[in-house]
């Protein structure tokens, strides 16, 4: 097995910002004031390109196994086709049907659509990309390991039965098609601080074979959280992403705290005029890498190598510490425990 290194990214789709409106539009109110500030929208996809170009230069490199990103809005996935088409012939955008769209349930075009994106070496390309039957996650099967870009869904108390019922079974059909390739990799925006979200985790990704991660910074973007703040600096927020792997990989991750960088919308939640200082989304890109463990403290998946070997699953942690691991932001999770939160979030 080979070190694998990946960049994860929600992009923040427009749609949650523009929820009410677009509510009020299904009515039949259309508005003008929503097609203007979709102009400051267009900057901040702009932003977002410009970010990602290094990361897109090092795939293209070789120097980086995949970059997985999340809440994609259609006119961004334009940019970033136009971008690598333009400049790098030897990157691949992959790509499937969007995971959310507007109107719902009804046939495109959309006004709204958001997808999720993997962008990866052409020649790192592996078998086919048929494992389309997982919801809210894309599959991307390369020659060094199995890629499941996910965005799990936030499930609060007060949701249905029926949306808490859909995300165990997207979690335990994730835990079915990991655990058949020690080189699969499920990494994205897991929602780590919905104490539900975490149960699930828990109980069909075990710490007896599997090491979870939790990382990186996820804010709320309403108008109630943001009122007259104009950086991150004061706004609560969560480590939402996360990445499951097999044993048999040490993980570290690395990310900038958003701090004193400016929000991009306003205190309605709409956009702003995008500028050198404007961040573009709500959550913090982040670099993960996944580092195989030696022979000698690695840790046996199958009860045929745990016998052969003669090593204990309960002795786990014990390896583990013998490993050596190294964390950039000092935080490893094997049992993941929810963070606190007052409030449920508007994710979709």
């Amino acid at each position: 097995m080979k070190s694998l290194q990946f960049v994860t990214w929600n992009c923040l789709s427009c749609y949650p910002q523009y929820f009410d409106e677009v509510k009020a539009i299904e009515k039949g109110a259309p508005s003008k004031a929503l097609q203007a500030n979709r102009l400051y929208n267009v900057q901040r996809y702009k932003n977002i390109v410009s970010i990602l170009l290094p990361y897109i230069e090092r795939v293209s490199k070789s120097t980086l196994t995949a970059i997985l990103l999340q809440e994609v809005d259609f006119e961004l996935l334009q940019m970033l086709k136009e971008t690598v088409n333009r400049s790098f012939r030897d990157v691949y955008v992959h790509y499937r049907t969007p995971y959310m769209t507007y109107p719902q349930n009804q046939p495109p075009p959309h006004q709204f659509a958001y997808f999720l994106v993997t962008i990866h070496h052409l020649h790192n390309r592996g078998g086919s990309y048929s494992n389309t039957r997982l919801d809210r996650c894309l599959v991307t099967s390369l020659k060094t390991c199995t890629i499941y870009n996910v965005h799990i869904p936030w499930v609060a108390p007060e949701h249905s039965p029926y949306k808490h019922h859909r995300t165990e079974q997207t979690v335990r059909a994730l835990s079915h098609a990991v655990r058949k390739h020690k080189t699969c990799v499920l990494l994205g925006d897991l929602n780590m601080s919905c104490t539900f979200n975490v149960g699930l985790y828990n109980k069909y990704f075990p710490q007896r074979f599997y090491t979870t991660h939790v990382f990186g910074e996820s804010y709320k973007l309403s108008p109630e959280n943001v009122l007259q703040r104009k950086t991150f600096q004061l706004l609560e927020h969560t480590p939402d992403d996360g990445c499951i792997v097999h044993g048999c990989y040490a993980l570290s991750t690395q990310f900038d705290s958003l701090g004193k960088k400016r929000m991009p919308v306003d205190h309605t939640g709409w956009f702003i005029k995008q500028t050198k200082s404007t961040y573009p989304s709500d959550h913090t890109l982040a670099q993960v890498n996944c580092t195989p463990v030696s022979k000698r403290s690695g840790r046996s998946h199958t009860n045929s190598n745990s016998k052969r070997n003669g090593r204990s699953h309960t002795n786990r942690n014990s390896n583990s510490k013998r490993s050596g691991r190294s964390h950039t932001n000092k935080h490893q999770h094997h049992r993941v425990s929810p963070v606190p939160k007052s409030t449920s979030r508007k994710k979709y």
